[in-house]
């Protein structure tokens, strides 16, 4: 009886090995996987960035980065922003503020980011006040 015993032991661990195996390796494609799309993205958010700089210099804007990529925002018209900070602090109307001056990614694809993170939009927001002319240390009262 022992030695079935062992060698159901045996093959019990040979398989479980197996199943680890297994999932290192699925994990170890992930991870490649992962990292290309990473680089990729990246890539093309440099891209964007460096024809944007060419095409309106780079102090009109702003990079956003996020978990789900960068925002590429040039700096609003003073019309908006001034008509921004006349209206209240809601949520839509800050959103029609940031739309207009996000130059990356698509429209479509920063909405799919708004709807996965919304708090991307007041990351953008802020981006864009700075890029007004907003600075934090200008607020201290000092």
């Amino acid at each position: 009886m022992s030695e079935e015993i062992k060698k159901r032991l045996a093959a019990a661990k040979a398989a479980r090995s197996a199943l680890k195996a297994k999932a290192a390796e699925v994990d170890d494609d992930k991870a490649l996987a992962e990292e290309l799309e990473a680089e990729e993205r990246a890539l093309k958010e440099e891209q964007a960035l460096e024809k944007l700089v060419e095409q309106y210099g780079a102090k009109k804007l702003a990079k956003v980065d996020t978990d789900l990529g960068a925002v590429i925002l040039l700096r609003s018209a003073p019309a908006a922003f001034n008509r921004l900070q006349e209206q209240d602090f809601k949520v839509e109307n800050v959103r029609q503020m940031v739309t207009p001056c996000v130059k990356y990614p698509t429209i479509p694809e920063f909405e799919e980011m708004l709807r996965e993170q919304p708090g991307i939009l007041f990351g953008c927001a802020n981006a864009i006040a700075h890029l007004a002319g907003v600075r934090k240390d200008g607020l201290s009262g000092k």
